[in-house]
């Protein structure tokens, strides 16, 4: 499979942790799969993947998410502008490709907005279905790539 294409599979499992904690739900699994064909598993309650060398090791969680915002809090513009953050999260931070989760994350970070807020943006802006890298040749407006710069920028201070 190419590395950078991504599918969802949703599965319901139900997992014994090794501690003989027993689990029911689980929102989020990330996995891998080495090219012997190994997978790799984990349970995550935040909605980040692993570390991997392009990213540096950055995640995003509650805390670095509401950092960055702050840094970049001008460029905001309204509730649809957290549809460029999760876009550029998605893209350069591996976040699971889900807006719902990230609503909850921002809610975490102190920022609440509509349920549905950002599956809304990125229906209404079908280039936000794109890596944040072909935004420019899609026309997108200069404040969505104001915001996207200025988030990446407060994201690598962390």
């Amino acid at each position: 499979m190419d590395k950078d294409r991504k599918s969802e599979i949703h599965i319901t499992n139900n997992f014994n942790a090794p501690i003989g904690q027993h689990i029911d739900h689980v929102d989020t699994i990330n996995f891998r799969m080495d090219g012997d064909g190994t997978f790799h598993f984990g349970m995550v309650n935040s909605i980040c993947t692993e570390k991997t060398a392009n990213d540096g090791g950055k995640r995003v969680d509650s805390e670095s998410l509401s950092r960055a915002l702050k840094g970049c809090k001008a460029f905001i513009w309204g509730n649809a502008a957290y549809g460029v953050v999760f876009c550029v999260c998605r893209d350069l931070y591996h976040l699971a490709n889900n807006a719902s989760n990230f609503e909850r994350l921002l809610a975490e970070a102190g920022i609440e907005i509509p349920d549905g807020t950002i599956n809304n943006a990125m229906n209404r802006n079908p280039w936000m279905k794109l890596h944040i890298d072909k935004w420019e040749q899609q026309g997108v407006m200069e404040r969505v790539l104001k915001l996207r710069d200025s988030f990446s920028q407060e994201m690598e201070k962390g």
